[in-house]
């Protein structure tokens, strides 16, 4: 006679995925469909019109030279007849486009950082498939019991699982909602690059990508500029046609220049404090790592603050007789010691948002010097242009630590004052 009760245990990883499915943590992601091809297998599909952003960026990129050409022979060969000048503008023109598309290239086929499913997070290798990882009953029943926290349910909480792709998150890792997926040290979603993020492995392409078409636009518009300066001077030297050339070129290069120039100041300063751009822009992550707070003074996460920033009277939810009557040890150990919890931003006061807006400005977790900032990026040395680090962790500012217990420290004595 059969068992009434089995009880089998798996030998698949806890967060290895069923066969056949698809995970949003492999290879290429952004904007896709999932389509079965003749032997069944599911394969990914990305949308035709996730291109057009990048087609339209190549003709930004490749529409002027044309006009650059024109200019060159006219002004140059024709006019000057120095072909010395010529040569060298030429290829200046050329490597620094060729430069940018190489960048662009890598940022459009290289993965950004995906994590890959069956990996753990502080492990480079994957893990052996043939392993034999079956655990004994006995073996499970001694396991201890592992707590919920209020924390678990953070996607973007670091050290954590995320529930949406099923792969580990590690530090600075992000989910993004586009992708439909996890990116290690997300830096921002961008549709330019056929509607791919940026991350640990693409963001050094990224750089490079930006200093080459400043440093082209720029290079444009001061060769045009001479040309048109010429044409007003001297207009019985230079042709309309060439002239017309090159006030388009100065115009089209100022603009490029204006906006791509202080995009790429920009991230260079990110660079140097090394943040991302989407720890910049959000000052609530801090709460994250805030030291943790008791949780029998801590306001339940599940409650929101009145605009007063008082708290409403919440009812106390207790577990049913049936419900604790099962495991009474694990009940009793959960009531009895709660998990020390992090404040919500839905939790905060307008007073406890405003300290936590200011102390974003000057703290910042990750800044470990210019130099080596830097490195971790770009690379100096015999490895120029290949950031250093796996992107699932990263040294701390140690000054960090000091600086979050002091603003948890303030919100504590602006709580007891609301």
């Amino acid at each position: 006679m059969p068992p009434l009760l089995s009880l089998e245990t798996s030998s698949r990883a806890p967060y290895e995925r069923l066969p056949g499915a698809v995970s949003a943590s492999e290879d290429d992601d952004s904007v896709v469909d999932v389509d079965e091809d003749a032997d069944g297998i599911q394969r990914k599909r990305k949308r035709w019109w996730s291109y057009v952003p990048l087609c339209c960026l190549l003709v930004l990129l490749f529409g002027p030279q044309y006009s650059v050409l024109t200019v060159l022979v006219s002004y140059y060969l024709q006019i000057h007849d120095t072909p010395v000048l010529f040569s060298i503008h030429l290829f200046d023109v050329c490597l620094l486009i060729f430069l940018a598309c190489c960048s662009l290239l890598v940022c459009v086929v290289r993965d950004p950082g995906a994590i890959r499913v069956g990996e753990e997070v502080h492990s480079n290798e994957p893990e052996d498939e043939d392993e034999d990882e079956e655990t004994e009953l006995m073996d499970a029943l001694r396991m201890p019991v592992v707590t919920k926290t209020r924390d678990d349910d953070d996607f973007n909480a670091p050290h954590k699982w995320c529930k949406k792709c099923w792969a580990p998150k590690p530090e600075r890792t992000h989910h993004c909602s586009a992708c439909g997926r996890c990116v290690l040290k997300m830096d921002h979603h961008c549709p330019w690059l056929a509607s791919k993020c940026l991350g640990q492995w693409t963001y050094t392409a990224f750089l490079h990508f930006l200093l080459c078409i400043t440093l082209l636009s720029a290079y444009i518009c001061i060769l045009s500029s001479r040309v048109v300066y010429v044409a007003f001077v001297n207009p019985f030297l230079v042709n309309e046609r060439t002239a017309l050339h090159a006030l388009f070129l100065s115009i089209y290069g100022a603009i490029f220049f204006l906006v791509v120039g202080p995009f790429l100041l920009w991230h260079m300063y990110l660079v140097s404090t090394n943040q991302t751009t989407i720890e910049n822009l959000s000052p609530f992550l801090l709460l994250r790592y805030l030291p943790p707070t008791n949780p029998a003074t801590s306001p339940d996460p599940t409650t929101t603050r009145s605009p007063s920033g008082t708290l409403p009277q919440t009812t106390t939810h207790t577990p049913s007789q049936r419900q604790t009557s099962h495991f009474p040890s694990q009940s009793r150990n959960r009531l009895n010691n709660p998990a020390p919890i992090h404040p919500r931003e839905h939790q905060l006061s307008s007073t406890q948002r405003r300290h936590v807006r200011m102390a974003h400005g000057s703290i910042r977790l990750y800044d470990v010097g210019f130099v080596e900032n830097w490195r971790q990026v770009v690379g100096i040395g015999k490895r120029g242009w290949k950031g250093y680090g796996d992107g699932k962790s990263f040294p701390r500012n140690p000054r960090a630590e000091s600086m979050l217990a002091r603003l948890a420290a303030e919100l504590e004595n602006e709580d007891k004052f609301d």
